[in-house]
This record gives structure tokens, C-alpha cells and sequence, in this order.
């Protein structure tokens, strides 16, 4: 295992590495800031939207002053408001934590099965070749449901996350919806920096909903894993 803490153009870098090569070079999750950061309510955006393009095409975040879910597929960035409605996101909105990676995925299967949560996340984990390394998934398909969440915009001063989430978050129940499911598997490791296990967030197929994913249950599904090697926490600007 490769750990380094160095500065490029001005932010400071954590990167873990677990020295895996492939064909095309490494792979590797780029994040804004950490998970705990996030918790102890620091969410005045640091990077605009501009500036991450370069890192991915597909991920999960938040916005400046945690307004809204952020989902970003196929180089698409969205917001999930409290109010439960997805927008297009600009490129000046700046983000205070975010999950990216370019995806391209080196595993592929349908899941035809119906599955809980926990069942589904079970067959997710017995696909991963080692659970001490990250993953990117992608699960686009029906869903027999999703319950999702987002929180409305905070302001100064700013409660910790745990306390915002149990107050005021706004959770939607979507029932026989068409969608994707996206999100990254962190090892235990890396706790603090990012959130151990899994971490989903959706967005329907007519982008009119979605949010951080509470709970769901799965119907025809078609599963993408991409292994990740490398992971790149940008903590300051």
C-alpha cells in the first residue's frame, strides 16, 4: 500500500495507492475534501464545477452550503434539491465535497433477480476481487423502489452534518421507477476520508428525481464495476 501527502498547484494532496497497473494506465478516484470534513459541517465550496470536469465523468457530491444531492453521469453534473427536483448543474456553483472518477468499467452483467438492499449489496461484494481496494458502480435499470434523500441549503454557522440529516433532510419514496443507481465502495481504511462500504446515490431515467440512496430494491439490472487503484483527496486550494 502506497500512501503520499504532497502539494500540487497550490492544494494539498493525500493519495493512496495500491500499486496495481493496467493496460491503459492507472485508475484512480479523484475527491474534494473528506467525509469528515463534510460531518463537521464545513461545506463552503472550495472548487467550481469547471475546475473538476478534468477529474471525471462519473460521480456523487454536494453543493456550496450542502444544497442538494449532486449526481454526475456520462460527464453530466446534477442537483437534487430539498425540494426533491433535479437540475442541471452549472459550472461556476462551487462544491464543497465530491467523488469522481472517469468510468470505464472492466465488469458488466445483468441482475435479474429481485433484491433487497442488503441482498443486492452482498452480490455486489462476492464480484469485488479484493475488498481492500475501491470500487465504482454503476446499476442502471428498474427498481421495484428507491427511497432517497436531499437537505435544503445551510447557512452560517453551519450544524454538523448528523444533526442537519436528522432535522431537516427530505426523503422521497420512489416506487416502480426506471433509473441509475451510481456511487463508490470504500475499504474500512479509508475511513474519514470517504465513506467505508458503499455509497449510492440515484437519479431516475427522465432526471426528474432522486437523491442520496436510503434504501432501494432491484428488479432487471444491468451492473458495471470499475477496480480502483489509486484515490486522490484534493483537502485544500
Amino acid at each position: 500500500m502506497e500512501l503520499k501527502i504532497f502539494k500540487i498547484a497550490g492544494a494539498a494532496l493525500f493519495i493512496l495507492g495500491s500499486g496495481l497497473a493496467y493496460a491503459g494506465g492507472n485508475k484512480e478516484i479523484v475527491q474534494v475534501s473528506s467525509i469528515d470534513m463534510l460531518s463537521r459541517g464545513q461545506y463552503t465550496g472550495v472548487y467550481t464545477i469547471g475546475e473538476l470536469h478534468q477529474y471525471g465523468d462519473f460521480g456523487l457530491g454536494t453543493f456550496n452550503g450542502l444544497n442538494g444531492e449532486m449526481v454526475i453521469l456520462d460527464n453530466r453534473f446534477y442537483q437534487v434539491t430539498s425540494d426533491g427536483r433535479v437540475h442541471a448543474a452549472d459550472d461556476a456553483m462551487t462544491v464543497p465535497f465530491l467523488t469522481t472518477t472517469f468510468f470505464h468499467p472492466g465488469q458488466k452483467f445483468l441482475f435479474k433477480d429481485n433484491a433487497d438492499e442488503k441482498g443486492f449489496k452482498d452480490y455486489l461484494k462476492s464480484k469485488f476481487r479484493n475488498r481492500d481496494h475501491f470500487y465504482a458502480i454503476k446499476i442502471k435499470g428498474a427498481f421495484q423502489f428507491v427511497n432517497t434523500r436531499s437537505v435544503p441549503k445551510q447557512q452560517q454557522p453551519y450544524l454538523p452534518l448528523d444533526e442537519v440529516v436528522k432535522d431537516q433532510q427530505q426523503v422521497f419514496n420512489l416506487r416502480n421507477v426506471q433509473g441509475t443507481m451510481l456511487g463508490f465502495w470504500c475499504p474500512a481504511y479509508a475511513a474519514g476520508m470517504n465513506v467505508p462500504g458503499f455509497h449510492f446515490h440515484f437519479l431516475t431515467q427522465n432526471k426528474k428525481a432522486g437523491g442520496h440512496v436510503l434504501n432501494f430494491k432491484t428488479g432487471n439490472v444491468v451492473v458495471e464495476i470499475e477496480e480502483i487503484d489509486q484515490f486522490r483527496a484534493l483537502l485544500s486550494k
